[in-house]
């Protein structure tokens, strides 16, 4: 099984930068991290929802845009739009805001795989992946409510205490059997990071230290593919040819 994972899409063409991985990687099931920003965005993704095997969640600026919450971003200037505008486009658009307003409510978009509010699936039998826009805990001085709900699409892994604080969550009790894999977005740059037991949280920059990571199952992993707006998607292979261990790779298209 190959998992395609686009992160914060902030305008781009959705649709068709999805064909183009498509083509490109043969993948079995997508992730999208959300922060769609436009609405007619909504649409590209309920229309992939309907032709792909996917798993969607919703952005801290899906969420702020319905919500008529103001957004400060280089993003949105880079795109020539600002919140009153997107609070207009979003209202002219109810089943756009419906949608969001909805996975926002539970949790997730999807039509595979769900187990559980936040959205879970199997990667291998021994491991289980979170996927979510932000992250369980991190550095939240831009949420912009204060339920967990919202913190969490906020939630930024700006240095190791976060990423310990995320990981102790991940494995903590109420997620049952715990996640040993985070696949998030938020941060924008391609990241990898693990939790060794022996070794501690470890961090990787692709495309500088290595594009390829992979995923033993003694250890915690969070990814980060990067923001589709800068092209950027990962892919992880459950299954790769010649490895005994899922392996996470990351691409620019």
């Amino acid at each position: 099984m190959k998992i395609a994972i686009v992160g914060d899409v902030h305008g781009a063409p959705l649709a068709r930068k999805v064909d183009e991985i498509k083509d490109e990687t043969n993948f079995d099931k997508l992730v999208v991290l959300g922060d769609l920003d436009r609405a007619h965005l909504a649409h590209e993704l309920m229309d992939i929802l309907d032709t792909e095997d996917t798993i969607a969640v919703v952005g801290n600026h899906d969420y702020s845009h319905i919500n008529g919450e103001t957004i400060y971003s280089g993003t949105m200037r880079k795109q020539s739009i600002n919140s009153p505008q997107m609070w207009k486009e979003w209202a002219n658009d109810p089943e756009a805001t419906n949608f969001i307003r909805t996975g926002f409510e539970r949790g997730y978009f999807g039509n595979s795989g769900i187990l559980g509010k936040r959205v879970s699936t199997d990667l291998t039998p021994e491991q289980k992946i979170i996927v979510i826009h932000g992250a369980y805990a991190g550095d939240q001085h831009s949420s912009s409510g204060n339920s967990p709900a919202v913190q969490m699409l906020w939630n930024r892994l700006s240095n190791s205490a976060d990423h310990a604080a995320n990981f102790a969550v991940m494995a903590s009790k109420r997620n049952r059997q715990g996640y040993q894999v985070m696949i998030r977005g938020h941060d924008h740059e391609p990241a990898y990071t693990y939790k060794d037991p022996a070794k501690g949280i470890v961090s990787y920059v692709p495309f500088v230290d290595s594009n390829s990571f992979r995923l033993f199952k003694h250890r915690q992993h969070t990814i980060n593919p990067g923001a589709l707006f800068d092209n950027n998607f990962a892919v992880i292979d459950a299954e790769p040819v010649g490895e005994d261990q899922p392996v996470v790779t990351y691409h620019k298209l």
